[in-house]
């Protein structure tokens, strides 16, 4: 009979002290993060959806379960599907024109002779870390002031259905504009220098150069903030309630 020599559990080799301490401290680090995701969002969002399922209340009381009657409430509701809506046609505007304006401002912010280039970059970033509450009461007080200024009268932008959902884009693209500018700065400055120049002595203009290396060589840049305007913009809720 001949005896299988016994493999290592999960097909693993045998580790030495060394590596074992290594993957000690690895889950040591990665211990509070991975608490955190638990307690803070995976928990949240598994008694959230416990919740929908049952009929609740703040009141104490007993809490029936009713299935998804309450999602069939809400999709049957017309309040709901016009906030849907609003919400889609909130991010397919404002997501793109403001990643166009952010990479724009990039371009030019990445320009090395640039006077105050330092300065112009701090002043676009400002407004990211401002609340959005202070944003929202000042452009609310601005809009139509700076409109009578102009000598534009008559337009309520902000209590109009049909002006209040531009004006609010128009707020949260200058608002996200510092912050996509950085992640856009970040991106331009990875790529090699070596690769335009070369562009530039095989006779490529700027135009032709920007398209064909710096455009390609941006697209995981670009992943990212289109991913991450997206769920900003899904969630959006302050401007809305404060502005309107």
């Amino acid at each position: 009979m001949t005896v299988q020599p016994r493999r290592p559990l999960l097909g693993l080799r045998r580790w030495s002290p060394q590596q074992r301490r290594e993957m000690l401290w690895a889950y040591a680090f990665l211990g509070p993060a991975f608490f955190f995701l638990l307690v803070l969002i995976l928990y949240p969002i598994l008694f959230a959806f416990w919740i929908s399922l049952h009929d609740w209340s703040l009141i104490p009381r007993d809490f029936p379960f009713i299935g998804f009657q309450n999602y069939i409430k809400a999709f049957g509701d017309n309040l709901t599907t016009k906030s849907l809506k609003n919400t889609l046609i909130y991010t397919i505007g404002a997501v793109p024109v403001g990643m166009l304006l952010s990479l724009a401002l990039a371009l030019v912010m990445n320009i090395d002779r640039l006077p105050l280039r330092t300065f112009f970059r701090a002043v676009y970033f400002v407004p990211v870390i401002t609340s959005w509450v202070a944003v929202s009461f000042v452009w609310r007080w601005l809009v139509n002031s700076m409109l009578e200024v102009l000598g534009v009268t008559g337009i309520k932008w902000l209590a109009s259905p049909v002006w209040a959902l531009p004006a609010i884009m128009i707020v949260a693209i200058w608002k996200g504009l510092g912050y996509n500018m950085v992640i856009f700065l970040a991106g331009l400055q990875g790529i090699p220098r070596e690769l335009r120049e070369a562009a530039t002595i095989d006779g490529a203009n700027r135009w032709q150069s920007f398209w064909a290396i710096t455009f390609p060589l941006l697209n995981p840049t670009i992943v990212f903030i289109t991913v991450t305007a997206m769920i900003g913009s899904l969630q959006v809720f302050t401007p809305a309630v404060i502005m309107t």
